[in-house]
């Protein structure tokens, strides 16, 4: 672990019932609640893909309501072609919106803009950020800091992303 992020190239398993609010994107068309920002999107073959627009892109959850107490990790099964390697999971509470205090920064293994890049699963320790506390009520996750517009080069794939204990 280091800051709080570890990736890994296998896939996680957990009892259902050890899991908080999981999406799967398993169903073809089915962006499970999630909204895209700055991207054309589409979910096929059990993987929403995104291809971001110019700039700052984001998909934002459905939302939910946890205790951040009892779930202090989110992991997410990404492949990235992304021209960075920094992602972000932003989380809202009960109190408070979507802000840079209530962030986390993790370590993308990209492949700047190969177009074929391998799926990692990422594994964030939200519990690093001492304002993940009380009631979440919304997750966000930024893939990476900018898109490059007109181009799919630069696509990410989300697997899943899972919040767990």
């Amino acid at each position: 672990m280091n800051g709080g992020w570890v990736y890994t190239d296998y896939t996680y398993r957990a009892a259902s019932s050890a899991l908080g609010p999981t999406w799967e994107f398993d169903s073809s068309g089915n962006f499970e609640g999630w909204t895209v920002v700055n991207a054309y999107a589409e979910v096929t073959g059990g993987t929403l893909n995104l291809d971001p627009g110019f700039g700052d892109y984001w998909i934002t959850g459905p939302a939910v309501s946890f205790a951040a107490s009892a779930f202090r990790t989110i992991r997410l099964r990404m492949a990235s072609n992304a021209s960075d390697s920094i992602g972000k999971i932003y989380f809202r509470t009960a109190s408070e919106d979507y802000s840079e205090s209530k962030s986390v920064t993790f370590v993308v293994n990209s492949c700047s803009l190969c177009g074929s890049a391998p799926y990692y699963e990422y594994v964030v320790s939200m519990s690093v950020n001492g304002n993940w506390t009380g009631s979440i009520t919304g997750i966000r996750v930024d893939p990476a800091q900018a898109g490059t517009a007109g181009t799919n080069r630069d696509a990410i794939g989300i697997d899943y992303v899972r919040i767990v204990p």
